[in-house]
């Protein structure tokens, strides 16, 4: 159920568990849209409540994505790496308005045993029409351990 509590719009964060069959432990992935730019207080609450839901276990693989309304050096992205996670991108932008600044506020972070092998932006567009204000970001990443 989508949340208005930290922000003037509703917000939400999905998750999905994928169990590969091979590994003892499965692959969490979190997608989250916080809260808007200048909403630093509403930001600063949202990413916590996120890492409090993923909890402190450093060893279970996780990825986090989303739009995070912040650049990756913002106190939002600094809260991801002191929990751990690492960002696979290059801080290239990802918005491309006319009412927003050109910048990364889009990303991809992971957790664990992961390491990721590719990361980049899609950029698909017609023309003038893009699918989005955001250019999405991709990710291909792969356990560290082969072992169970």
């Amino acid at each position: 159920m989508p949340s208005k509590g930290y922000d003037t719009y509703p917000r939400i964060c999905t998750w999905a568990i994928f169990d590969d069959g091979v590994h003892e432990t499965p692959i969490t992935i979190y997608n989250t849209h916080l809260p808007l730019i200048f909403n630093f207080l509403g930001k600063k609450k949202a990413i916590q409540v996120l890492l409090n839901r993923i909890g402190a276990d450093t060893m279970k693989p996780l990825i986090v994505a989303g739009d995070f309304n912040a650049c990756p050096k913002s106190p939002v992205w600094q809260a991801l790496y002191a929990a751990g996670f690492l960002y696979g991108g290059d801080g290239r932008a990802s918005v491309h308005t006319l009412t927003i600044p050109t910048v990364c506020i889009d990303g991809i972070c992971t957790r664990g045993p992961l390491r990721v092998s590719s990361y980049a932006y899609v950029r698909t567009h017609h023309g003038l029409l893009y699918p989005s204000d955001h250019f999405g970001v991709s990710m291909v990443c792969e356990r560290t351990s082969l072992h169970p």
